[in-house]
Formats: C-alpha cells, sequence, structure tokens
C-alpha cells in the first residue's frame, strides 16, 4: 500500500506476524516485504520497526539465511541517517549478537558495533 499510515501500521505488526508464520513462509512470501520496508526512505519508524522484526528473524533463520536476508538489513541501520534507527540498533545490540550467533556477531556485527560507539548524535 502506498498510503504512509498503512505501510507504518503494517510494518509495526511485521515482527509478531513472523513469530507465528514457518520459517518457510516468511522466506517466500515476506522476505521481499521486510527487505523494501528496511529500505524505507521516508519513515524512519517503518525502519525502526524492521530492526525489531529482524530480531525474531535472525533467531529462526540459520547463519546463511541471516548472511543473505537480515544481516544487512542491520548494518545498513547501524549506519542510517535517522538517530532513532541507530539507537534503535544500539539498544538491541546484546539482543541482535544473541540472536545472530557467535560466528556472525565476531566477523560482521562488531565493525557496526564501533560505528555505533563513534556515533556523534547527542541523544
Amino acid at each position: 500500500d502506498d498510503t504512509p499510515m498503512v505501510r507504518r501500521a503494517a510494518a509495526h505488526k511485521m515482527r509478531d506476524l513472523v513469530s507465528v508464520c514457518d520459517k518457510n513462509d516468511i522466506l517466500t512470501d515476506l522476505i521481499n516485504v521486510y527487505q523494501q520496508l528496511s529500505q524505507e526512505d521516508t519513515q524512519d519508524t517503518i525502519r525502526v520497526a524492521c530492526v525489531y522484526t529482524t530480531l525474531v528473524m535472525a533467531k529462526m533463520f540459520n547463519q546463511d539465511e541471516n548472511r543473505m536476508y537480515t544481516l544487512n538489513v542491520i548494518k545498513q541501520a547501524a549506519e542510517d541517517r535517522s538517530w532513532r534507527v541507530r539507537l534503535t540498533v544500539a539498544k538491541n545490540f546484546d539482543q541482535l549478537c544473541a540472536a545472530f550467533g557467535p560466528e556472525i556477531m565476531a566477523c560482521d556485527l562488531l565493525r557496526s558495533f564501533v560505528i555505533l560507539l563513534k556515533d556523534n548524535e547527542q541523544e
């Protein structure tokens, strides 16, 4: 839907939907929508919702699936132009690391954490 309020509401409920869906349904029906919403240009609240959705999906996916579908969403969110998105990643970084596992955390997420530590936003 092109209506911003509808997209925002749908993005906020995606985490709940994903938590009750089968992994195959997510991979076939929802993953493209999730990735498109994670790159939403006009509404940072949608990108924030995608961070929370990633927490749920990362626990369901294996390492290869996470590298393919969810890892880039978090890496981009850690460098997002919106401080709200970056703050959401920072506040949930421990949960993200636990969801992705030690290998992805060590190889891929530490750089994002360093970027967050250097963030200049005062909030």
